[in-house]
């Protein structure tokens, strides 16, 4: 979709700032899907970039590339979810309990072990 064309004859209201065309329409819903998943990806990439930046810093780089508020607040809340970090420690103490209990029960049966040397009694 040309920014230029659909706020010159379709758009009903005032035409935003240049800068800020792109994020208008994929607020509105108005871009294509493969245009969306481009200008996505733009904007992830732009993102990506404040890493290690100052607060103030970032919000300015953020605004310049017109990412809209929604995704950084999306892309954002992904950064911070905690990841799952497996203990092998823990894991082995909460396993523990079956196996002892694996164990009686082998130990508490009422069938002998075979054993190498039964065979050579006769």
């Amino acid at each position: 979709m040309d920014p230029q064309a659909f706020y010159e004859f379709e758009f009903d209201g005032p035409r935003p700032q240049y800068d800020e065309e792109r994020s208008v329409l994929w607020q509105m819903n108005l871009l294509s899907a493969a245009e969306t998943v481009i200008l996505e990806a733009e904007w992830k990439e732009q993102f990506q970039k404040v890493r290690g930046m100052g607060a103030q810093e970032r919000r300015e780089y953020l605004a310049y590339h017109d990412i809209p508020l929604q995704l950084i607040e999306a892309w954002t809340a992904r950064r911070r979810r905690p990841r799952v970090v497996r203990n092998p420690t823990v894991e082995a103490q909460e396993k523990a309990p079956d196996a002892a209990i694996e164990g009686q029960e082998k130990s508490m049966s009422l069938r002998p072990e075979p054993s190498a040397t039964a065979g050579t009694l006769k």
